[in-house]
């Protein structure tokens, strides 16, 4: 359902899903939130959903330092969930991405700009 609502993000600016941007957005949650709990198992699986919700839920805006922030906050019950799953491999994943994340958020949202340039990368 992640991955369809994914899909759907990354068309949102076109034909018929422009026009129904917000009920596509809802039914897209609606089916996450369904599959989560047709696939609950235990208290740890409702972390799963959440981190879904937030992570495609990110895609479908527009802002760029909003999806920063609402990705970097869905990535912690990412890592929970796996590190309760004994997936350490995707825990990893999960750290990186959140330092990732982290990163491009202190340089472009936090580090201020002199005199209103865009910041350049240093080689």
């Amino acid at each position: 359902m992640g991955a369809l609502s994914s899909v759907l993000a990354g068309k949102k600016d076109s034909g018929f899903i422009k026009k129904h941007r917000k009920a596509f957005f809802i039914i897209a949650n609606i089916l996450i939130i369904a599959a989560g709990i047709a696939l609950y198992r235990n208290i740890f699986s409702i972390l799963p959903i959440i981190g879904v919700l937030l992570h495609t839920g990110a895609f479908w805006i527009d802002e760029e330092k909003t999806i920063r922030r609402i990705s970097f906050a869905g990535s912690p019950f990412w890592l929970v969930y796996n590190f309760a799953s004994h997936a350490y491999g995707s825990c990893i994943g999960d750290i990186l991405s959140m330092i990732s994340l982290a990163v491009s958020m202190i340089k472009y949202d936090i580090t201020p700009k002199k005199n209103g340039e865009k910041i350049k990368c240093k080689n």
